[in-house]
């Protein structure tokens, strides 16, 4: 089998200094780190004051948002509600500031 050369490596999206294949979703859009998605959801809530999480999922890119939620109630002491609507199971996340919605 021949042996492929860097340059054809990296155009698929191979990393030729670190030895590995990385595929073009890793290179293109790399994992966010929970800290960044935090701050980006906190910065859209504190903006809009709600957001679904068809929402968080589209404008944010942001594919767990409940754990987001999560970590921003928990770890950061934001108080944020959520309501779920009963047909289709989507939530909203509203933030509350001193005791009242934001939105």
């Amino acid at each position: 089998m021949a042996e492929s050369n860097p340059d054809e490596k990296a155009a698929l999206g191979a990393d030729p200094r670190r030895g590995s294949q990385n595929g073009l979703a890793e290179r293109y859009c790399p994992a966010p780190s929970r800290s960044s998605q935090c701050a980006r959801l906190l910065r859209y809530l504190q903006h809009k004051g709600r957001a679904d999480t068809r929402d968080i999922r589209s404008a944010l890119a942001i594919m767990s948002p409940a754990a987001r939620v999560y970590d921003l109630r928990h770890r950061h002491g934001h108080d944020i509600t959520s309501v779920r609507d009963r047909i289709t199971g989507i939530a909203t996340y509203v933030l509350m500031v001193g005791g009242r919605s934001n939105a």
